[in-house]
């Protein structure tokens, strides 16, 4: 078999690899997300809920709460007290009435679970790290971090693999034009050369990267709250790689497009604001809420979050 015809075949099995990488890593992060995630907020808000340390912030879910209980109550107090049927139709339809009471006491049990995580997202999101008890502030945080982690995973797999995953189709396509692969190893080695040089521009753009910095959005807004003087010494006028979870896309007052970048900030306000040259518009345009992504840019500094300049998209 010609090198062309296993390099062809290897990138079959890498491709299904890859693909099974990332089914694995989405699995995992859709856990996260609607398991773990959830009974995390949910011991955080059944927390602030019994001690009414957030009824101020949160009327509204408290007093839903509240009503909810309420229901619970009175349904067990209607099952505990109803009179003793003596015919065989009235003691059916009690046991029917029953059976509905308890089917509505389940249902308003999911209800106060799905508020009390409610209560506990709400709060975390505007108390973060300060948010009490803080084991299990660091429990959502923790999740946090590792869905962040995932999504990155998945989207660097997803651009290297782009158009390689396998599906039934390709996998059809790929063992009928594998035979072909090897009756046309020839044309490979005409463009071997042009590989090589590909090969080696490739190494040195990777090196000339390796010079800027890497840093997460997080990392960078901590750097500047901790000590101002002591981040614009080491990053202002620096260029740097920034990787983050977008916030939102838009315009400045001036018409400059942006991409902020989620830092964690207990008030979820202060971002790391990239921006962009009008050229760069229509990629930005393809940006998501919530994707993960890297810029690169010269930092300028704190204003109204940190302002990352003249930025380009590295992922």
């Amino acid at each position: 078999m010609s090198q062309d015809s296993k390099g062809g075949l290897g990138s079959i099995v890498k491709a299904g690899k890859d693909a099974a990488v990332v089914a694995k890593k989405q699995a995992e992060r859709k856990k996260i997300q609607t398991v773990d995630l959830f009974k995390a907020y949910y011991q955080l808000g059944k927390s602030l809920y019994s001690n009414g340390s957030e009824r101020k912030q949160f009327p509204e879910l408290h007093s839903k709460i509240g009503e909810l209980q309420t229901k619970i109550k009175e349904l067990k107090s209607e099952i505990e007290n109803k009179p003793n049927a003596e015919k065989l139709a009235d003691k059916a339809k009690q046991v029917a009435i029953e059976t509905k009471q308890k089917a509505e006491i389940k249902t308003h049990q999911l209800q106060i679970s799905r508020l009390l995580a409610k209560l506990g997202e709400q709060a975390f999101e505007v108390h973060g790290n300060e948010t009490e008890p803080a084991e299990l502030a660091t429990s959502i945080l923790s999740s946090q971090n590792r869905i962040e982690i995932l999504s990155k995973e998945i989207q660097e797999l997803e651009e290297s693999s782009k158009g390689r995953f396998l599906t039934p189709k390709r996998i059809l396509i790929g063992v009928a034009c594998f035979a072909g692969l090897c009756l046309m190893s020839f044309v490979g080695s005409m463009s071997e050369g042009d590989s090589q040089q590909t090969a080696a521009n490739g190494e040195v753009t990777a090196k000339a990267d390796s010079s800027v910095a890497s840093i997460s959005a997080a990392r960078l807004y901590a750097a500047y709250e901790a000590n101002e003087v002591a981040a614009d010494s080491k990053y202002k006028g620096k260029e740097l790689k920034v990787s983050g979870v977008v916030d939102k896309i838009g315009k400045s007052v001036w018409g400059t497009t942006f991409v902020a970048l989620k830092t964690g900030d207990r008030f979820g306000v202060f971002n790391v604001n990239c921006y962009f040259d009008d050229k760069h518009k229509a990629r930005a345009a393809e940006v998501r809420k919530g994707q993960y992504i890297t810029v690169r840019g010269t930092c300028n500094g704190k204003t109204v979050g940190i302002e990352v300049n003249d930025c380009i998209f590295a992922n």
